[in-house]
């Protein structure tokens, strides 16, 4: 059985308390002995939503009983809001959903949204997979467990990104706040901030991409953000206690700080330009960003990896030294590495020190600078358009489209009327 709400949508404001949605509040299903469905397709929202929890661009929220074997999915497929902010005071605020225990698939939000715990650009708490999604807005806002994509992640996340700024207390991340499943084919580009004025004992778990990866892998991945904030602080990931990171690259700064009064100020330690605090494996990973802390010198602070909790092989890896000073790991001899991986710029903009790498399908150099995945080299995540000021426009009823200035990628001016082929 299947209930589908398709090709439906509405603009307006919506105020409420508790499962607050654009479109959809709540939604429970009752099953016995049978499976059921429930999806909601090619639908979308705009305007401003705001309750307290449970509060969604789309769905506050939904659940499910089931019976002598019934079963029941949920899915959200090509999605949208636009045009107005979500908010909420409580936990569970999504753009997409605040609450979902299934899976959202090629959706995307263009807004704001700010919560207090379990927010993300898309959805606050998500209990399946998410897939060819996004977020673009100017930040996602809370305290535990914030995401520029989503703050708790149960499933895959794959071929997703989010380009917010994201500011919170613990588990903070550029795209994910607390993960729980793989992650491949992801990005984020925003800045990750400590929040200090809502936290009682200084930031936790802070990573330009995830903030805490409880379990699973990350693949194929990046971050261009900077991260700051006092404890556990990744340019990737803030807390690894997953698998493996491969093929994957961090390029933001990384800086710790401290908390609280000198008598008992907390944090500065666990600070790594890919890992702030975490185990398991790394290979082929590179860091270009500085990663340091402040005063004395920081505890457990490396180019690399900050401190490792158990083991760690680190293979095929690499940081810029002329950023970054340090060692790679900030408690020696703990991990071990197959390579030398500090290097001058020039020789990180050469293919030529990335021996095991491969140049063909995987990794690719344009011009001077550092590797890029191949997959992102090859989409238009890097372009940057610049256009005319729109501050004469006058709103007449009629769409105004501002003219455009220059388009450059990957810092060359493209010409206008000549066709280019990104390969």
């Amino acid at each position: 059985t299947r209930n589908t709400i398709l090709k439906s949508y509405f603009v307006g404001e919506v105020v409420g308390k508790n499962y607050v949605g654009g479109l959809v509040g709540f939604d429970t299903t009752y099953v016995y002995s049978k499976n059921v469905t429930n999806i909601i397709s090619k639908s979308f929202s705009a305007g401003p939503v705001t309750g307290k929890s449970f509060v969604g661009g789309l769905l506050g929220g939904n659940t499910y009983h089931s019976e002598k074997g019934g079963r029941v999915n949920s899915e959200i497929d090509s999605a949208y809001h636009y045009e107005g902010e979500v908010l909420g005071d409580g936990e569970n605020i999504g753009g997409i959903a605040g609450y979902t225990f299934g899976k959202i698939s090629n959706s995307y939000v263009v807004s704001s949204v700010k919560g207090m715990n379990n927010v993300g650009g898309i959805a606050g708490s998500v209990g399946a997979d998410v897939s060819n999604s996004f977020f673009i807005g100017d930040s996602v806002i809370g305290i535990y467990q914030i995401g520029g994509l989503v703050g708790i992640a149960n499933g895959k996340v794959d071929s997703s990104y989010s380009t917010a700024n994201v500011k919170g207390d613990d588990n903070v991340g550029g795209l994910i706040g607390s993960s729980y499943g793989n992650i491949s084919y992801s990005y984020a580009t925003g800045n990750v901030i400590g929040d200090v004025d809502n936290s009682s004992a200084g930031n936790d778990n802070l990573g330009g991409l995830v903030g805490y990866a409880y379990k699973g892998s990350i693949s194929k991945s990046l971050a261009t953000g900077d991260v700051s904030g006092t404890t556990k602080l990744g340019g990737l990931v803030g807390r690894f206690d997953g698998t493996s990171i491969s093929q994957s690259y961090a390029q933001g700064n990384v800086t710790g700080s401290y908390y609280g009064d000198p008598s008992d100020e907390v944090g500065n330690f666990y600070i790594g330009g890919l890992v702030g605090y975490g185990k398991g494996s790394i290979s082929e990973i590179y860091v270009s960003g500085s990663v340091k802390g402040i005063e004395d010198g920081p505890v457990y602070t490396g180019c690399i990896i900050g401190y490792v909790n158990g083991s760690m092989e680190i293979t095929d890896s690499y940081f810029d030294s002329e950023k970054c000073n340090l060692a790679f790991e900030g408690k020696t001899g703990i991990a071990t590495i197959s390579n030398s991986p500090a290097q001058t710029t020039d020789a990180m903009q050469s293919s030529s020190t990335y021996g095991n790498w491969d140049f063909i399908d995987t990794w690719r150099i344009i011009g001077e600078s550092y590797p890029r995945l191949s997959w992102f080299a090859g989409s238009l995540a890097e372009v940057v358009v610049k256009t005319a000021s729109r501050e004469d426009f006058v709103y007449d009823g009629n769409e105004k489209m501002p003219a455009v200035n220059s388009v450059t990628l990957y810092e060359t001016a493209l010409d206008e009327g000549t066709d280019y082929t990104i390969s």
